[in-house]
């Protein structure tokens, strides 16, 4: 898999959300994740 934001990171924006296929999951404490570094993912199909 490769990741990327989708759209506006707003919170009040709905477009990102519907154009993503995934949420990339970070820890609580992870403020910035650097180009190319691995990260976890959560699959949307069927969830949404």
């Amino acid at each position: 898999w490769q990741v990327a934001p989708a759209g506006s990171q707003s919170s009040a924006s709905l477009s990102g959300l519907a154009a993503a296929n995934c949420f990339i999951v970070l820890g609580h404490d992870t403020a910035a994740v650097d180009a190319g570094a691995p990260v976890d993912i959560l699959p949307l199909d069927g969830l949404i």
